[in-house]
C-alpha cells in the first residue's frame, strides 16, 4: 500500500529525471555538432592555406654581389630579389641565392658551385630561375686562364637546375656594365667584359634558356654605379623590373 500510494509521486519523478536526460542530451548533441563544424572548417582553412603557399611559382635569383645587393644601404629590402617579389606580387616566392665575389667558372678564384647558396637554390627547386654571373670572370685570375672552360661550365649549372626540376624555366642574364672608374677596367677587364657577354648569347642559345639583357638598361647610367659595378637601390630597382619584364612578358 505504501508503494502503490507513492507510485504517482515516483513516477513523476522518473519521468522527470528522463526529461532532464533527454534535455541533457540533446544540448550536449549541439555541442558535440557544433563542435566537430567548427574543426572540419578550421581543417578545410588551413588545407586551403597549404595548397596556396604550395601553389606559388618559386623564383631564384642565383648570382653574384649585384643579386646579393652589396653596398644597398637596406640589403634586404633593396636588392633586386627583394624588389623583383613586390613586383610579381603575392603569387610567387622570390628567394635571394647571390654570393659576393663569386664566379660562373668552376676553376675561378671563387666558383659558385662550391657555395652553399649553389645547394640551397638546387633544394628549392625553382619553377624559374634567373642566373647573373660572369662579373667577376673578368678578374684576370680567371678569364685568361679559364676562359674556354665557360661554356661548357654554365651548361652545366643550367643542367642541375633542370635535373631537380625538369620543368623549371631558366634565363641567363647578359651582365650589368663595369664602368671605366672600376680598378681593373683597363688590365683587360673592358674587353673580357665584352667577350664574355657573347659567350653567354652562345649558352642561352644552346642551352634554349630565356635571355635577359642587364647591360642596355643600365649603360647610360654610371651614376648609379658609386664603385663603378654595383648599383644602387634605383639600380637595383631597374634590374629588378627588367628581369619582371623577362620572366612575364609585361613591359
Amino acid at each position: 500500500m505504501l508503494i502503490s500510494g507513492n507510485f504517482p509521486k515516483i513516477a513523476a519523478a522518473l519521468g522527470s529525471r528522463v526529461l532532464n536526460g533527454r534535455r541533457f542530451m540533446q544540448r550536449n548533441s549541439s555541442f558535440i555538432f557544433m563542435t566537430r563544424k567548427l574543426i572540419l572548417l578550421c581543417s578545410l582553412l588551413l588545407s586551403t592555406l597549404t595548397s596556396f603557399a604550395a601553389s606559388k611559382i618559386k623564383v631564384a635569383c642565383v648570382g653574384n654581389s649585384v643579386t646579393w645587393g652589396y653596398g644597398l644601404p637596406e640589403r634586404e629590402t633593396q636588392c633586386y630579389p627583394a624588389q623583383l617579389q613586390r613586383l610579381l606580387g603575392d603569387g610567387y616566392e622570390v628567394r635571394n641565392f647571390g654570393h659576393s665575389g663569386t664566379t660562373l667558372l668552376e676553376k675561378g678564384h671563387r666558383p659558385y658551385v662550391k657555395q652553399k647558396e649553389y645547394e640551397e637554390a638546387l633544394a628549392f627547386k625553382a619553377d624559374m630561375v634567373v642566373i647573373h654571373l660572369g662579373l667577376n670572370d673578368t678578374d684576370p685570375r680567371n678569364w685568361p686562364n679559364y676562359s674556354e672552360d665557360f661554356n661548357a661550365d654554365y651548361l652545366r649549372l643550367i643542367s642541375q637546375f633542370r635535373a631537380v626540376n625538369p620543368k623549371a624555366r631558366i634565363w641567363v642574364c647578359l651582365m650589368s656594365p663595369i664602368f671605366d672608374r672600376h680598378a681593373r677596367f683597363c688590365s683587360g677587364t673592358r674587353d673580357w667584359h665584352a667577350a664574355i657577354q657573347q659567350h653567354i648569347r652562345q649558352v642561352a642559345k644552346a642551352a634554349n634558356v630565356g635571355l635577359i639583357d642587364l647591360h642596355a638598361p643600365l649603360y647610360s647610367r654610371p651614376d648609379l654605379f658609386a664603385d663603378a659595378i654595383h648599383p644602387s637601390a634605383e639600380g637595383a630597382a631597374i634590374i629588378a623590373q627588367t628581369v619582371y619584364s623577362g620572366l612575364t612578358g609585361n613591359y
